[in-house]
């Protein structure tokens, strides 16, 4: 008879159940495991219930920007033209600087009545700039408008004596005018015999898409003036920046 010890004899239980170690340990692995579920579910549920709010908050966004943005221009091209009003001797540069506006230079032409001013149109000028929203027509000596809205239309008549003494008196104006009728849309007038005279104005116009606006010299007194010239450097221009893109009021 064969006599068995204590340790050598198992419990069949112990057998078949893991000990109580292994079961803690199996179990925290389950909570771990439907935790990491429990998760990635949540996040699924973020994602699909928050992605369209954002895309449309964010196309909200994006609309409120374009709308400052159009706001923010229309206030620039104010400030701007408000400058040149102040300071007619920046329009060129603040021309230039502005994509909604032009500014042109005279060219060099006698002082004679109805005289269609000629402007230098070239891009390639330090002083001259033209925009996308406009069209220089030089045979016609024309300046076409290709985007409606409201304007800041400015110009200046500059004039100098060539021959002394500077005795042919007189007045002269500038008049930018409208469309076939020649509407006169701003006057610019000078009084002669100063010896070197010149004259700034603007004004607020609606203007429509295919608009043309030229100048033409309105003489008193003479119907030519063969000492005096429009002065050359650069102080006889006309040009114009768009403030707002409606003429709503």
């Amino acid at each position: 008879m064969t006599v068995s010890s204590p340790d050598a004899v198992r419990d069949p239980e112990r057998l078949t159940t893991p000990p109580q170690s292994c079961r803690r340990l199996n179990l925290l692995l389950l909570l771990s495991v439907l935790a990491l579920a429990l998760a990635l579910a949540a996040l699924g549920a973020f994602v699909l219930l928050r992605w369209p709010c954002e895309g449309k908050e964010k196309t909200v966004e994006i609309e409120t920007a374009a709308k400052m943005s159009d706001a923010e221009k229309m206030a620039t091209a104010a400030r701007a033209a408000l400058e040149i009003a102040v300071k007619p001797e920046v329009a060129a540069a603040t021309a230039a600087k502005e994509r909604n506006g032009a500014h042109l230079i005279a060219g060099d032409v006698e002082v004679t009545e109805k005289l269609v001013v000629p402007w230098h149109h070239s891009n390639y000028l330090d002083s001259v700039s033209i925009g996308p929203d406009f069209d220089y027509k030089p045979e016609l000596k024309q300046l076409e408008i290709l985007k409606e809205g409201l304007y800041y239309l400015y110009a200046q008549l500059s004039v100098t004596c060539v021959q002394d003494p500077c005795t042919q008196k007189g007045n002269i104006t500038l008049a930018i005018e409208r469309g076939a009728l020649e509407t006169s849309v701003l006057q610019i007038p000078l009084k002669l015999p100063e010896k070197k005279a010149s004259t700034f104005s603007g004004t607020l116009l609606c203007l429509s898409r295919n608009d043309r606006l030229q100048g033409r010299l309105h003489v008193q007194g003479a119907t030519k003036y063969t000492r005096w010239q429009l002065d050359q450097d650069n102080l006889n221009f006309f040009g114009l920046l768009r403030v707002r893109s409606a003429c709503k009021e």
